[in-house]
């Protein structure tokens, strides 16, 4: 296996460079962090191990206790004020750290501060995972207190570590891998958990500490008093305090810096400032205050010395102690501690990593392999040495913020003064310099020159810091000590100087005009009156409307709103999100021939402007006038495909001609899936368009087979990525019936159909043909398979391929309208498609259909609309099984047929199968008999009257799939349902009485229904793996059910042996075809053999108590 292969495999569905799914804006469902979410993060990174430590660095220095905690209280809150602004950009924008750092260092230059973040991960998962090491190895001596001794030391001394505790180290690592797995917008119930648990841990530690230090009281490390003089240098009091404050921001600067990729999961952005001010300041107090009591309270326990530890102070109780009591506090510690450092370290530290790295290689690495990757090479930081003495740890802790505090003085900078809030999302994801964040070859020179500015002055105080053989002036110690402040405020300033005096010019025009985020977020809320600010203008004199009402053709330009690109999201031409969408589109009109097209409009679609909608029909028709914006814009047009007549019920038909233009995270979502979708089928894509036009597109041609194939061959990604992923999808099942395959495809079909339909979502803001096929294609991937039931999901996204159908006009009859009459055709198609998508979908409820008579005017389809667009030229024949070039006859009646049934069974649910309306039918509403006696004759005998290509053949006889059987099968579920409406009500009373409706025609049903255990006999294996559709399996419940309702409500015994006789070979087919079926044909036959199969448990009592009952009548009457 070739280097290219493996790549190939290991590569993630992308868009570019500069994207993947986890990089991305968040989308609406992956926004879940409330404010509860960001308190309990905040708990997590607070109240842990290192947090407790903080004392531990700075009491040492001559502080006193009280001067250490005014050092964190200070600190907590400035690092709070700084953590609240520079998350701003994820909490409006939904951008994580390494996206945002695009916009300051340009797409290239944010390589550096990424790659630094990414160090940093490192650093800190490592030194975390070393001290959850120490809380696996306090467990450990709970155990087994001789630990030391049982594990043979061959660790070198220099380490500072034992065999012991370095394989309590891996435990911890190990223990920590399955967590790394969660998502972070699923982390809710873990940090629930978590936070439960550590808060308790802290507050029962400190108790007990108080509780137990004796009437010794606290030991020096609260009593003692400072030595050091007040002011007058680095030693000395006033400057060790800003040292604490700054080591205090610096022990949390990594996670201030890359703040935006937590706050993007953000509901609303006040959940995350609100939970950010409310927890973090708390919690950190919190955790370092508890730290110097307990350290104080245990310091007399053991001879004075200040253990701040947690795991060590607990190894100390329990060396003193061994009892049974003293194992179990520790075992119970370490627990709590393994948890607490766990809750840290996954979304703290490598998740960051898993971030920064899924933006440096989008292609290969998501935020799973990332953090994985951060927890694997963690262990090359040498975590065991950071913690060897207070003042090691000291200077790991807030020596590197001297180089994080720039950076993110310049993120927040770039943020609040020099894009003022406004950031264009788009071209985050754009890698050349049509990008207003290319700057000059990718990087943004101002940014490394203004962080430069405040890392160099403090660099001499770091070496100092880092080798105390070094030694520098008073003065540069000192500018080291309040580096953190010094270096967030000075680059900050020199950035927004260089841009103020080295303007951008593509990025201050895009700022000069762009919305900011307040008002960019009621646009996507749907304020339109409110932010558009429309103003309305007569194009044309009053003289000439008449003449325009005469042409039948008029306009109407709309402007709704600010134009996309003031907005920052539309796309230009070649970008990596959505397709281009220029800023000024002419205004559309007919050919040559005088004719419009309603679905090849580039970048527009066509939206129905039906009786109700925002202007009168006629009014339109006789005033031509265009709606502008302040810019004079266009972006939408009123376009009129007929003129109508002089009859009030033959009005004008009018659409509105919407010019496209989405949410840069809508784009980058569709591209993703689209990529996603080519990613998984890779060479298989045209072996799979193949066999769907073998295999479904006989028994559902919803699909314009010409026009799709056509569209496949010069660019597919064209096609809508549901549309591809859903006939995908479909195809997908038949990978044993394509002789070229030596396997099955390396994909599952519900991986295609969930990008398909998290692409569709997003691509129903923009409505058309294509789409709604992907709808109703999409309806028909198989079911789960623990399901026995239909899913509801079947019922609601039918609701959404009916509004669509909808939205899109072909409830209206286009016969007439100024349209190609290929458009006419394939509009009259999928109108029909969508009716019987949704009266069978509503079958499998009970639930009332969307489609009603009085909601479409549609004419009937015909042969000739099925017939359109199926020849397959020359060129595209290669595309295509020989089979499928031509239009097959079979094709358009089998559909045209289950129309017919279909629109019976819609009539019937209208008479029988409505919403109970709760009170006593009025005059003239008591006559439902005759209309069901009507329908029961309208398809009498429909069987014996079909073609003979929609004939069953007998299984001697049948060469290959027939694919009929699904269309026998809708015929049979229709009948079910009629006689279940003649034979109402199905009580045991009306089983009784001889003159009631069931027994008026039970003989009748049997005897009908003797043919469906014909058809079920019929079917071979070869129909059984054909295409069968979603609504067969509800169909065949219905039709196993009737057998069932049959049997109970059998009004003699000769009618029991007699229905009973029918499901003994109803049970004896489904074990024959389950027998022959593979696993999508499983999954239609199981749901009605676990029915009948619960019956069979319990028929035969049931026909016994039938006899007996008989008996008993029969006994009574001839007394």
């Amino acid at each position: 296996m070739g280097l290219q292969t493996v790549l190939q495999r290991v590569g993630l569905p992308f868009v570019s460079r500069w994207i993947n799914d986890d990089i991305r804006p968040i989308e609406s469902r992956r926004r879940t962090w409330g404010f509860l979410m960001f308190h309990n993060f905040w708990l997590l990174v607070n109240c842990n191990i290192t947090t407790y430590l903080t004392g531990s660095a700075l009491i040492p220095l001559g502080l006193t206790w009280w001067q250490a905690l005014i050092c964190i209280v200070l600190g907590n809150l400035i690092a709070t004020g700084v953590v609240i602004i520079n998350s701003l950009p994820g909490s409006y924008y939904h951008l994580g750290f390494p996206v945002y750092s695009r916009a300051v260092w340009g797409m290239w230059g944010s390589q550096f501060v990424i790659w630094n973040r990414i160090f940093l991960s490192l650093v800190w998962y490592g030194f975390t995972a070393w001290v959850g090491g120490e809380c696996i190895y306090l467990i450990l001596l709970s155990w087994d207190p001789r630990l030391e001794s049982h594990v043979p030391n061959t660790m070198p001394t220099d380490t500072g570590m034992t065999t012991a505790q370095f394989v309590s180290y891996i435990l911890f690592c190990v223990i920590s891998l399955p967590v790394l797995w969660i998502r972070p917008h699923r982390l809710e119930k873990f940090f629930r958990v978590a936070c439960s648990i550590t808060l308790v841990f802290f507050l029962v530690l400190l108790i007990w500490a108080l509780a137990t230090m004796g009437p010794t009281g606290f030991g020096d490390t609260i009593t003692s008093g400072s030595v050091l003089p007040n002011t007058g240098g680095p030693q000395s009091v006033a400057w060790l305090m800003i040292y604490g404050i700054v080591s205090t921001i610096g022990s949390i600067a990594a996670g201030i810096l890359n703040q935006n990729d937590y706050s993007r999961f953000a509901t609303q952005p006040k959940h995350a400032i609100l939970g950010q001010a409310v927890s973090f300041p708390f919690y950190g107090i919190f955790s370092s205050l508890i730290g110097i009591l307990v350290t104080a309270a245990t310091q007399h326990r053991f001879g004075g010395e200040a253990i701040w530890n947690p795991p060590t102070l607990f190894a100390q109780l329990l060396a003193q102690n061994e009892t049974a009591g003293t194992r179990a506090a520790c075992f119970f510690a370490g627990l709590c501690l393994v948890i607490s450092q766990i809750g840290v370290n996954v979304p703290g530290n490598a998740l960051a990593g898993g971030f920064d790295l899924a933006a440096t290689f989008p292609k290969y690495l998501n935020i799973r392999r990332g953090a994985y990757i951060t927890a694997i090479f963690s262990i090359v930081v040498n975590p065991w040495r950071l913690v060897n003495t207070a003042t090691t740890f000291l200077t790991v802790l807030s020596s590197y913020s001297v180089f994080l505090a720039p950076m993110t003085g310049l993120m927040i900078s770039s943020y609040l003064v020099v894009n003022k809030r406004k950031v264009n999302v788009d071209d985050l994801y754009r890698g050349d310099s049509d990008s207003i964040y290319w700057f000059s070859y990718g990087c943004n020179w101002r940014a490394p020159v203004a962080w430069l500015v405040g890392v160099v002055p403090c660099m001499p105080g770091f070496v100092a810091a880092v080798d105390t053989s070094v030694t520098v002036s008073e003065g540069a110690t000192e500018l080291y000590y309040m580096s953190y402040m010094y270096g967030l405020l000075s680059s900050g300033l020199v950035y927004a100087v260089l841009h103020k005096v080295f303007p951008a010019k593509a990025l201050d025009s895009f700022v000069k005009t762009a919305p900011s985020a307040k008002e960019l977020q009621e646009f996507h809320l749907g304020l339109f009156c409110k932010g558009r600010g429309l103003e309305c203008t007569s194009s044309t004199p009053i003289d000439q409307t008449s003449d325009a009402a005469v042409g039948g053709r008029n306009h109407v330009h709309t402007t709704a709103g600010p134009s996309q690109p003031e907005f920052g999201h539309r796309q230009r031409p070649n970008s990596p999100g959505p397709a281009a969408t220029p800023s000024a589109v002419e205004g559309p009109g007919p050919n040559t021939d005088g004719l419009w097209t309603l679905e090849d409009n580039a970048n527009r679609t066509a939206h129905s402007m039906g009786p109700a909608a925002e202007q009168d029909t006629h009014v339109l028709d006789a005033i031509r006038s265009s709606v502008l914006s302040s810019a004079d814009e266009v972006d939408a047009d009123m376009i009129q495909v007929y003129g109508g007549s002089k009859y009030l019920w033959d009005p004008p038909v009018h659409f509105c001609l919407l010019q496209d233009e989405f949410a840069a995270h809508d784009n980058a979502a569709r591209n993703a899936a689209s990529s996603a979708i080519e990613g998984l089928v890779g060479q298989y894509g045209p072996i799979l368009v193949r066999l769907y036009f073998k295999h479904i597109h006989p028994v559902l041609p919803v699909l314009s087979k010409v026009r799709f194939l056509r569209q496949y061959a010069v660019d597919k990604t064209k096609l809508p990525a549901s549309l591809r992923g859903a006939v995908y999808a479909l195809a997908s099942v038949f990978d044993k019936k394509d002789p070229s395959l030596k396997g099955p495809f390396p994909f599952k079909q519900h991986q295609l159909a969930d990008y398909a339909t998290d692409s569709l979502q997003r691509e129903l803001d923009s409505p058309n043909l294509a789409k709604l096929q992907a709808s109703l294609l999409l309806l028909h991937v198989k079911p789960n398979d623990v399901d026995s039931i239909e899913h509801p999901r079947t019922w609601t996204s039918t609701a959404q391929a009916v509004a669509t159908a909808q939205m899109i006009g072909l409830h209206q009859d286009a016969e007439r309208w100024s349209i190609a009459p290929w458009e006419k055709s394939l509009r009259r198609k999928l109108w029909w498609a969508t009716y019987v998508a949704d009266v069978w979908s509503a079958v499998c409820h009970g639930n009332p259909p969307h489609i009603y008579p009085a909601s479409f005017n549609t004419s009937d389809i015909t042969m000739d609309d099925l017939r359109s667009d199926e020849e397959v030229p020359p060129e595209l024949e290669a595309m295509i099984d020989p089979v499928s070039s031509g239009f097959q006859i079979a094709t358009g009646a089998r559909f045209l047929e289950l129309v017919k049934v279909s629109q019976a069974l819609r009539e019937m649910i209208d008479c029988s199968f409505q919403v109970p309306r709760l009170r006593p039918p009025g005059p003239g509403e008591d006559g439902n008999t005759g209309r069901l006696l009507l329908l029961r004759d309208k398809l009498g005998d429909w069987d014996g009257l079909l073609p003979r290509c929609l004939a069953m053949p007998s299984p001697a006889e049948a060469l290959g799939p027939s694919n009929n059987a699904p269309l026998h099968l809708a015929y049979y579920a229709y009948l079910v349902l009629l006689y279940r409406a003649l034979m109402t009500p199905a009580t045991k009373e009306a089983k009784m009485d001889s003159s009631s409706n069931l027994h008026r025609w039970f003989e009748t049903a049997v005897r009908d229904f003797e043919g469906f255990l014909g058809l079920i006999e019929a079917v071979t294996p070869e129909d059984l793996q054909g295409f069968w559709g979603r609504h067969a399996r509800s169909q065949l419940i219905l039709c196993g059910n009737f057998l069932i309702y049959l049997f109970l409500l059998s009004p003699t015994n000769s009618d029991v042996d007699a229905v009973w006789g029918l499901i003994e070979r109803f049970e004896a087919s489904l074990q024959r075809l389950e027998s022959q079926a593979d696993e999508a044909a499983k999954l239609l036959i199981h749901p009605v053999a676990l029915r009948v199969q619960s019956l069979f448990i319990q028929g035969v009592d049931l026909m016994r108590k039938s006899h007996s009952a008989g008996t008993a009548s029969a006994t009574a009457s001839a007394v």
